[in-house]
């Protein structure tokens, strides 16, 4: 079972990299059946990263304080296939995102994790 802390150390990746695009790239599948529509994908690697004093709450958020923490993240990836339609044989894909994270260094001090309540 992973811990609350790895589940957010992940989370915050994966906020930090959709938060950081800058770049889309449409992809070709060589399929003639089927059209992506704003493709994405993003690699990160041999990066670090360093989050201080951040307060997260939430409805049904553990109570978790962080003094400070280091994680690498050997690799990680994910994809979604966004939205599919299909329209006249032909399939469109809408939004598909892949992520890949690779090599990468989080140090979380000072973080204040809780409901709000």
């Amino acid at each position: 079972m992973r811990s609350y802390t790895q589940i957010v150390v992940v989370a915050l990746v994966v906020a930090m990299t959709l938060g950081g695009l800058s770049t889309a790239a449409v992809a070709d599948t060589g399929e003639t059946d089927v059209e992506q529509l704003g493709s994405v994908v993003v690699s990160v690697e041999d990066n670090e990263y360093h989050i201080d004093g951040a307060e997260i709450t939430g409805d049904g958020l553990p109570s978790v304080t962080i003094e400070e923490r280091t994680h690498t993240i050997d690799s990680l990836s994910i994809q979604t296939e966004g939205l599919t339609v299909e329209y006249d044989d032909t399939t469109y894909e809408v939004c598909r995102l892949d992520v890949t994270v690779e090599n990468v260094e989080i140090t979380l001090s000072d973080i204040s994790i809780g409901s709000g309540e």
